[in-house]
């Protein structure tokens, strides 16, 4: 019985392959039809016979054939839908290098602000360009695992990379993933302010590995510090404006804004621009 399923499979295979391959013939007569260096007769018919021949192999197939190829169609439009600037060119930065995995698709990445304010409130923020006065970057990651890579506990691991492509902060965690969309932030946070082991000022890159192969490439400016008295002047304009812009917590003034609340006022921002 196993056998015979595992024939049927082959079979409509290869029927499937013999169908791409004779469409793409019919696609270069019936170009050559609209060139001209082919009778547009002939290409007419080509086309036609070409229409039959997939009618009957789709009716040989079974009425669930074309079904079943657009349920597997949609996932991938939702996550092409769901997938931020950011997180395309992540990924393409590392498939670049040939260590991408095929079995997780990266949807976001990114860097968040933790500044610690004067009065002793913890201000969180998004940024794309961190600056060495900040007090802390904490980096995250948005992942789609499908069902059967799904439901299970992950390695994820972060690192930052300075201009030289020195490893300035590695950090990993285990993460128990599910099937759909995962939030990931990490669990530590790279010091910025007073750090002297910090690398020099320029353009880092943020890492992300999931079970030790490379998911996603970010880069970032990282900016130098300023002198005592530009900042603080700096920080005074910036709290302002924070004040007028930030989400604060409905329940407790004090309590730092979550980072799900942060990416949904981003999304909302861009959204209304």
């Amino acid at each position: 019985m196993m056998n015979g399923v595992m024939g049927m499979n082959s079979a409509r295979r290869g029927t499937r392959v013999m169908l791409g391959l004779l469409g793409v013939a019919v696609f270069f007569v019936v170009l050559g039809g609209l060139a001209g260096t082919v009778p547009p007769a002939i290409a007419l018919t080509a086309g036609l016979a070409y229409a039959a021949v997939a009618l009957a192999v789709f009716a040989k197939l079974g009425p669930n054939f074309l079904r079943n190829r657009l349920q597997e169609f949609g996932p991938a439009v939702t996550i092409a839908n769901r997938t931020t600037a950011a997180g395309r060119r992540a990924a393409q930065r590392a498939r670049n290098r040939g260590e991408f995995s095929l079995e997780t698709n990266l949807l976001d990445i990114g860097l968040m602000v933790n500044e610690r304010r004067r009065n002793g409130q913890l201000d969180r923020h998004l940024a794309e360009s961190i600056s060495m006065d900040a007090s802390a970057v904490q980096p995250f990651v948005k992942l789609h695992l499908n069902p059967g890579t799904a439901e299970r506990l992950a390695l994820i691991e972060f690192e930052f990379y300075d201009q030289s492509g020195k490893v300035q902060f590695s950090h990993q965690q285990k993460h128990w993933v599910r099937d759909g969309e995962n939030l990931i932030a990490c669990e530590q946070q790279l010091p910025l302010r007073g750090n002297d082991e910090l690398g020099r000022a320029g353009t880092w890159d943020l890492r992300v590995k999931v079970d030790g192969t490379l998911a996603g490439v970010h880069g970032f400016s990282m900016l130098p510090a300023q002198d005592t008295g530009r900042r603080l002047a700096e920080d005074d304009a910036v709290e302002q404006r924070r004040d007028r812009m930030t989400i604060s917590s409905p329940d407790e003034d004090d309590a730092p804004v979550s980072l799900e609340e942060l990416l949904r006022e981003q999304k909302r921002r861009s959204g209304s621009m």
